[in-house]
């Protein structure tokens, strides 16, 4: 192309100009060295003109530039700098890249990939052109190529060769940069490298003898609009190309603009534009003429205007639409079609709702994700003029026959019509043929009309699951003076429900369901979305739901034509949605307007696929009609229980049950449901049951089988360890921002074999991820540590097999399926292979969906084994996933619905072993099954039982099976092996299990019981145990057992047996459901206990393995609690006892000389059996559940054991006489102990436990002397250790605490939990030397001497800075209890020692007083879009106020309380904003009158006033802050004071949103309680108790 000089008067210009044509002409390269052939590259690693930095080495080689990169080296860049001469305007890039090799170094945003910077004069980043860097990821050789306009102010261009975050050899050829405009001067861009221009190729779909379609993707022209050059008309130069359906913004989901124009308008970045051209030629078929014909734009992400021939034809909004362009069209000719985009909403926000609770409700700030034609664009043509419509093919099986809904539209009179109807096989030959009807069409007002035939069908081919029989329905159509044939698409099937149970044409049909959402599919390309079925199908699914989101302007969605007809095609049953009212559903029943609008959206979609055979239910809006109460075992599947008993049930239910009866009525032949909800006709939920015991877990669904109504579906269940491992307790979007516990929580599972393989990374996750406060850098995402991907799988194996088994016919959808199915979200090694890339099928004319020449694997074949590998969880997850199943389950047991998931595995040799063989088939068809299992023995098989039969469809079997156990003398260890086969499926299965000796007859003389309840005295006698009811306490030493539960509900012990204890006696407590508020409990009744110290006499004989899963269930507690307050759900909730060996834990003590003797549970953290020291004697609490275990032989060894060992056990008493020489610093620390001691400047002569800190006025040669004399000696700290001793201190690196206590009795009930450091940090430890025995890794030293020893400790709980560092807190509170449990085994006295047990009955920390709360809503408002200013107090609320006011009538409310949420549906409430009082009385004792108090009531939506006894006390208007008000001594009386608030609710939701622990008064005791004073219970949220609930 030449170029013309106009300026031949400005020498610069116009040389720049000659310049610039000369280089245009000859099509100069721009680059030097652009051959790789330049001398001068004799130094290694240097190429002329060519600057590299990072990697492993550069050179030119036969005309290439190789860049190699290396795991430590994985980054590079090599770039050559250009100035730009006057006249660049528009230029060109290329070049060639041959990947050699190429492995990702721990990022998914690795590659070799081509890029252009620009700079500014200041040498500031203007823009960088970034080519796709897709092909970049995988070998091979890739070209590239763009046109791009300069941005204004570049004074500086580096064309850059980038390897990112790879091991690779690349060789760079051809690299290209030419001039092809000056300023200006627009270009219209070439086709992008490897597409191609396709118009007018694209084929001719008939669907009738007058009808047809032509689908109008691929590239078209695109054009940024400009507002001062192109607004109103598109530039004739300038056009560059855009993929469509795609977007011209970024979103790596769809694809982007194909390729830059250059010019004016391309020289800001065009993601950026507000508004675009889209143009392409058009030719009509010459055979359309006549027709009426319409563009339809099946989504867009805003508006489109559409211009044919330069005739505006009309306009489509969002979503989509059609637009006519019969009055411009000129068949058998080419026009040009242009369409004008703008790309602005005016939705700025949406409600996000995650959940029911109320903190899951919240406003989101949206932005355009897509701005283009984001759907298919199809050209269409049909008679014009009124006639048909549409017909709505409705199959049955039931009733063998083909129903028919033919719909007319735009009829002017009656008229009559005859119908021909025949069905055709896809090869177009056949099927069946229907008599003609001849009809007379009465069109109502509208002009429509519908004729319904039904046509017998006794054997037609079904579409079923895997068969996708198809048929294309031919009705031939006779009136209004014309005749047309018109085709249908459709499968022969039907879908039913009845009762818990679906039906597919006419067999059950069992549901293995996926969704397809943002998190599940990492792509919206056609390629991504059939990749992703294909690798569903091999995991197992075999059905998947369409997560129904809101729409809204510029939202992407995936390519649903294209898809539903590939799940036709392919047999895949999918879950369709329907368009969500989640915005309107407290307005539905009252927006006529809106109703009416939905409505037409919903039908227009049922009109397009509901004669696809694959949809067999429609889905809407998403959580939108679920209560917080739905995954409450005793309401799964029964809706009308649920709605009845009205605990956590939503305010739109009312809406929502219309929803359900309007798409009843528009599809009679789908059933439909709301994605979590218990509206329609399937009950959902969100199964996020977090880390309630896992057997419970897996009878979840014991009533559902009995009662259930409904079929259950859990739309989203599992495990999510990056929420479930966390801190928080809230909306995901908080929790996901708080401290890591995955180690704690593992421990719970797998004790202190859980820190001993706790990785680096996951030791150091708080500190690395750590911001301040409470807030941490937020993930998803959990370390994959070994054992926490065995959890991960055990949920998985345990859950999934049992609600299978249970019944579960609408399966679970496992929300967090990418952590087993890795794809390097987890293992960063695995990114290599679910990044690389591949290649997509070149684009066909015609085709529909998003296209992208280049996918991930990950994109392409999604969780498929071409791209994923699957974990440990996830290869658990397939196992039970498949369509058939073998596994052992537990006993029959009659009447028992969930007897399959017992785990009893200890017996008594003799015994007769009872399991059974689970078999399941999802099958389309019955099959035969065979087994064999083998009871094997120390590795000898002593028996055998085989099996074979039949398997119904959709059926299952749970075959008892029995084994004579053989005697035995010793424990024995034995699997039971299971081999199975179902129509040729193999599966396998395992359980172990132990023989035991016969239990020998108890020797032991005769117990003395206190029992009142009777429940351990019959225990004891069934035992073979004598006993004698003791009245009073024997004389010491004896043992004393008290019975189970008899000093709960605050009973005391009678008198004289707390002497009998410190006169030498041992009482042994038996479990209790409480002994008041001195301890704290745990809430989870524990099915796994471990021993502290594996050497102990109560567990001789026994190991980890016999402190599990016992065979008996736990009666202490309840064990199907019903939910009676919402404030119950904030521990979820408690289903079943089974297996339990602890239905009530213990939290360890921090201070005190408790001594556990087993641990478990959360951070092993809890104890079910410790001991205390006291007086002469001493105290033993049992929490373990032998009362309910008497079969059990590990059980009743355990008991025989601690029997044996609580008459024999000798305790040590310890002494008062204890002194401390140091600092006062240690004396503030033992004084928060509650130790008790007195400070010293020398060691007085009767001192039995010397307690010497920094600072002691001592030598070493007093405190060896006063070993020899009997005394015990603990140092404290590392100053008097270098001082007094002269020891040594050496420096730790990153040291992680000790999981080594030692076997000192010095440290006896130490734990490895107590000594384990939550983060890494530098130490200073005791170093070796002789004469030092070293504990702990160097926390402790010990030195013997004659008369006993001195020890040595460095643990400092103080040291850890908790305020800075929060996730400090545990190891604190860990190590805290270490050194009291080591000043307890020296002999130290606590003044905790006496709180338990106690004559007298405990002193109370707390009065709590969220219950029976009166209140009323005085001034009601209804709620609008802007806060509500608050007008002041009314005269009803002024007298409300007062303590004297009468509100006797006001309704009963417990906190917490927000009624828009909890009393939507009660007149008094409402959902409406205004003013309300809430009061409530308080009964104080005598010695409270006159003081201060401290008066918590949590967090208040919106304003508070609040009085004690009528004056106001505190006043609060931010609806975030956490009240405490301070009430003045002269306002408490003793007897009734009342606590009156009023509550302004100016917007959204009002009341008392904390959790119901908050509202309290707290009482200050001069005792030193048992734990650590920092604990956390008030901010529910981020509280400190690891058993809180909150669904995600």
């Amino acid at each position: 192309m030449k170029k013309r000089c106009t300026q031949p008067g400005k020498p610069a210009a116009f040389l720049a100009a000659m310049l610039l044509c000369f280089a245009a002409a000859a099509e100069i390269n721009l680059l030097k060295n652009h051959g790789f052939d330049a001398p001068g590259a004799e130094v290694p690693g240097r190429v002329p003109y060519w600057k590299s930095t990072g990697g492993v080495s550069l050179r030119q080689t036969g005309g290439a530039l190789e860049l190699v990169t290396s795991p430590d080296a994985p980054q590079m860049r090599v770039e050559q700098f250009l100035r730009p001469a006057a006249g660049w305007g528009t230029l060109r890039f290329s070049c060639r890249i041959d990947i050699d090799r190429i492995e990702p170094v721990g990022n998914a945003r690795f590659g070799v990939v081509p890029s252009i910077m620009f700079f500014g004069a200041d040498r500031k980043i203007l823009g960088t052109l970034g080519l796709d860097n897709l092909p970049g990821k995988g070998s091979g050789l890739h070209e590239y190529s763009c046109v791009f306009a300069l941005p204004p102010g570049t004074a500086q261009l580096a064309v850059q060769f980038r390897i990112n975050s790879a091991a690779a050899t690349a060789r760079v050829t051809r690299p290209v940069l030419e001039v092809l405009a000056a300023p200006g001067e627009a270009v219209d861009a070439p086709a992008p490298a490897g597409r191609t221009v396709d118009w007018g190729k694209e084929p001719v779909v008939p669907y009738g003898s007058d009808r047809g379609e032509i689908v109008l993707n691929g590239l078209w022209r695109f054009q940024p609009i400009d507002p001062a050059l192109n607004r109103d008309n598109p530039a004739p130069k300038g056009w560059g190309f855009a993929n469509v359906p795609g977007i011209w913004n970024v979103n790596s989901r769809v694809p982007g603009l194909a390729a830059y124009g250059g010019g004016p308008l391309w020289k800001r970045a065009p993601e950026n534009a507000a508004a675009a051209w889209f143009r392409r030629p058009l030719d009509i078929p010459a055979d359309w003429q006549g027709r009426q014909i319409e563009l339809e734009f099946e989504r867009v992400g805003t508006v489109a205007e559409v211009w044919l021939d330069g005739v505006l034809c009309g306009r489509v909004q969002h979503p989509g639409g059609a637009v006519d362009i019969s009055a411009a069209a000129k068949p058998g000719e080419r026009s040009q079609l242009t369409v004008r985009v703008p790309a602005v909403s005016d939705v700025t926000e949406i409600l996000e709702i995650e959940g029911a609770a109320a903190d899951q409700f919240y406003k989101k700030q949206v932005k355009l994700e897509g701005k283009g034609l984001t759907g298919d664009v199809v050209l269409r043509s049909r008679p014009a003029g009124g006639g048909y419509r549409g017909v709505f093919i409705q199959p049955s099986v039931r009733e063998k026959k083909l129903k028919l809904e033919i719909e007319f539209a735009e009829l002017d009179k009656a008229a009559d019509w005859t119908i021909t109807a025949r069905v055709l096989k896809p090869d177009g030959s056949e099927a069946k043929r229907f008599p003609a009807h001849t009809v007379r069409l009465m069109p109502d007002p509208a002009g429509e009309a519908v004729v319904r035939l039904d046509c017998p069908w006794a054997d037609p081919e079904l579409w079923d699951l895997d068969r996708p029989n198809l048929y294309n329905l031919e009705l031939a159509l006779t009136g209004n003076g014309r005749t047309e044939t018109v085709l249908e698409r459709f499968g022969f099937r039907e879908f039913h429900i009845e009762g818990r149970e679906f039906f597919l044409n006419g067999r059950k049909f069992n549901l293995r369901p996926m969704v397809l959402s943002g998190w599940s599919s990492p792509t919206f390309t056609l390629e991504g979305m059939q990749g992703a079925i294909e690798g569903w199908r091999k995991a197992g699914f075999n059905i998947h739901e369409v997560w129904p989101q809101e729409d809204f302007p510029g939202k992407l969605v995936y390519p649903e034509r294209a898809c539903l007809d590939y799940a036709a095609e392919t047999g895949w049953p999918v879950i369709a949605d329907l368009p969500s009212m989640r915005s309107m559903r407290l307005t539905f029943l009252s927006d006529a307007k809106g109703a009416a609008e939905w409505q037409e959206r919903v039908k227009a979609k049922l009109r397009k696929y509901r004669n696809n055979p694959a949809i067999l239910m429609w889905v809407h809006s998403v959580n939108s009609f679920n209560g917080t109460n739905d995954q409450d075992p005793h309401y799964i599947g029964q809706p009308e229980k649920f709605f009845a008993d009205g605990i956590g049930i939503t305010n739109a239910l009312p809406a929502g049950r219309r929803v359900s009866e309007i798409l009843r009525k528009l599809d009679p032949t789908r059933p439909n449901f709301s994605h979590a909800g218990q509206i329609g006709d399937v009950y959902t939920a969100n199964n996020y049951l977090s880390m309630i015991p896992l057997q419970e877990q897996e009878e979840w669904l014991s009533d559902y089988v009995q009662f259930g109504t409904r079929p259950y579906l859990a739309v989203e269940f599992g495990f999510i360890g990056g929420f479930d491992f966390r801190r928080g307790r809230s909306a995901y979007r908080f929790t996901n921002k708080t401290e890591r516990q995955m180690t704690e929580h593992l421990a719970a599972f797998y004790g202190r074999e859980a820190y001993e393989k706790e990785s680096m990374q996951a030791a150091c996750d708080n500190r690395n991820a750590f911001i301040g406060g409470q807030l941490y850098r937020s993930t998803d995402a959990f370390v994959p540590d070994k054992l926490a991907l065995d959890l991960f799988a055990r949920m998985n194996r345990q859950v999934f097999r049992s609600w299978r088994t249970a019944g579960c016919s609408g399966g679970m959808i496992p929300w967090m399926i990418k952590d087993g199915y890795d794809l390097g979200r987890l293992d960063k090694s695995l990114l290599q292979k679910s990044t690389a890339t591949v290649k997509s099928p070149p684009f066909r004319p015609g085709r529909r969906g998003f296209y992208r020449p280049y996918l991930t694997r990950e994109e392409r074949y999604c969780i498929g084994p071409e791209a994923a590998v699957p974990n440990v969880a996830g290869k658990a997850l397939t196992e039970v996933n498949s369509a058939t199943l073998a596994w052992l389950g537990g006993a029959k047991i009659p009447g028992d619905r969930a007897d399959f998931t017992e785990k009893s595995h200890s017996f008594y040799g003799g015994e007769t072993l009872r399991k059974q063989v689970v078999l399941l088939n999802d099958l389309r068809q019955a099959a035969d099954y065979s087994y064999e299992l083998r009871l094997v023995c120390d590795g000898e098989e002593l028996a055998m039982r085989r099996g074979t039969g039949i398997i119904d469809a959709a059926g299952k079997l749970l075959l008892p099976v029995e084994f004579k156990l053989p005697a035995t003398g010793k424990k024995r260890d034995a699997e039971l092996r299971l081999s199975a086969r179902i129509s040729g499926n193999t599966h396998s299965d395992m359980f172990k299990l132990r023989i035991f000796p016969p239990r020998p007859k108890p020797a032991e003389p005769e117990i003395s019981v206190w029992d009142p309840k009777g429940d351990t005295t019959k225990f004891l006698i069934s035992a073979g145990y004598r006993v004698q009811a003791a009245k009073t306490p024997p004389a010491p030493p004896a043992l004393l057992v008290i019975g189970r539960d008899c000093l709960a509900d605050g009973r005391s012990l009678p008198p004289n047996f707390g002497k009998f204890v410190a006169d030498g006696g041992t009482l042994l407590v038996m479990a209790h459901r409480s002994y008041g508020d001195e301890f704290r409990y745990g809430r989870f009744v524990q099915r796994q206990v471990f021993p502290v110290d594996d050497t102990s006499p109560v567990i001789a004989g026994l190991d980890r393995e016999d402190l599990r899963d016992w065979r008996g269930s736990g009666t202490l507690i309840e064990a199907y609690p019903k939910t009676t307050t919402p404030k119950q759900l904030e521990w979820g909730w408690h289903w079943g006892n089974r297996g339990s060996v602890a239905s009530r834990t213990i939290e360890k003590p921090h201070h005190g000389g408790w001594t556990p003797l087993l641990e478990s549970d959360f951070d092993l953290q809890y104890t079910p059996l410790m001991e205390l020291a006291r007086g002469k004697g001493g105290v033993i609490v049992c929490q373990l559940d032998f009362e309910d275990n008497l079969a059990d032989p590990a059980a009743m060894r355990l008991f025989d054991n601690l029997i044996g060992y609580a008459r024999n056990r000798k305790f040590i008493p310890r002494s008062c006489r204890t002194v401390y020489l140091g600092s006062t610093d240690g004396q503030k620390q033992l004084n928060s102990f509650g130790l008790v001691f007195r400070k010293a400047d020398t060691i007085p002569g009767d001192a039995d436990l010397i307690l010497v800190g920094a600072g002691a006025r001592t030598t070493r040669s007093e405190l060896e002397t006063a070993v020899k004399r009997g005394a015990k000696v603990a140092v404290l700290g590392p100053e008097p250790a270098i001082r007094l001793f002269g020891l040594d201190l050496q420096k730790k690196q990153e040291f992680r605490g000790s999981l080594n206590p030692p076997s000192w009795p010095e440290a006896a009930g130490m734990s490895a939990s107590d000594l384990r450091w939550r983060s890494p940090l530098d130490a200073e430890l005791l170093k070796p030397v002789p004469g030092l025995e070293i504990g702990a890794d160097g926390q402790l030293g010990r030195i013997a001497l004659p008369g006993g020893s001195i020890i040595l400790s460095l643990l400092d709980p103080e040291r850890l800075n908790t305020v800075k560092h929060p996730y400090w807190r545990f190891t604190r509170w860990r190590q805290t209890r270490a050194l009291n449990q080591l000043l307890a085994n020296l002999g130290g006295v606590f003044e905790t020692d006496k709180l338990f047990p106690s004559e007298t009955p405990s002193v109370p920390t707390r009065i709590d007083f969220a219950d029976r709360w009166h209140g009323k809503l005085l001034v009601p408002m209804n709620k609008a879009p802007a806060p509500l200013k608050d007008p002041g107090f009314s005269a009803e609320a002024k007298e409300a106020v007062k303590p004297e006011f009468d509100d006797s009538s006001w309704p009963l409310a417990d906190l917490p309380f927000i009624w828009q949420r909890q009393a939507w549906n009660d007149p008094e409430w409402g959902d409406r904003n205004g003013e309300a009082v809430f009061r409530r009385e308080i009964h104080l004792p005598p010695e409270l009158a006159g003081k201060p108090l401290k008066l918590d009531l949590g967090v208040i939506d919106d304003g508070d006033d609040t009085f004690f006894n009528g004056k106001l006390v505190g006043r609060t208007g931010d609806y975030r802050a956490f009240r405490s008000y301070t009430v003045p001594g002269h306002l408490v009386k003793a007897g009734r004071n009342v606590i009156a608030v009023r509550i302004f609710d100016n917007f959204g939701d009002g009341g008392f949103t904390s959790s119901a622990k908050t509202f309290r008064i707290p009482l200050q005791n001069d005792i030193v309680g048992l734990y650590h004073t920092d604990y956390q219970d008030t901010d529910f949220r981020n509280a400190d108790h690891p058993h809180r609930y909150h669904r995600w």
